[in-house]
């Protein structure tokens, strides 16, 4: 995890980005246990790095995590989720 966020911090003098949480649906942790906590924890580090930038679950899918959101793997999203998050982007970046 420490060489993880080093390289992350390495680009923040550099760049202005926008960052989105990494989404995964519950069901993960049935096929990969401790899935949903390894994500908390890259999610976390992204949030310290990026500060502002970072754009957190709750804020791409409104009305919480649901599972038409994601395609049939739990893991990718479905064109409704893609839906989502474009939305949450567009909004962010007229803010």
């Amino acid at each position: 995890m420490t060489m993880f966020r080093d390289r992350l911090a390495s680009h923040v003098p550099r760049c202005r980005p926008i960052t989105l949480a990494i989404l995964a649906h519950p069901c993960m942790d049935e096929k990969s246990p401790g899935f949903s906590e390894n994500v908390a924890l890259y999610n976390e580090i992204l949030r310290d790095v990026w500060g502002d930038a970072f754009v957190p679950v709750a804020a791409v899918f409104d009305h919480g995590v649901t599972r038409e959101l994601f395609s049939t793997d739990g893991f990718h999203l479905s064109v409704s989720g893609h839906a989502a998050v474009t939305d949450s982007l567009v909004r962010r970046l007229r803010a």
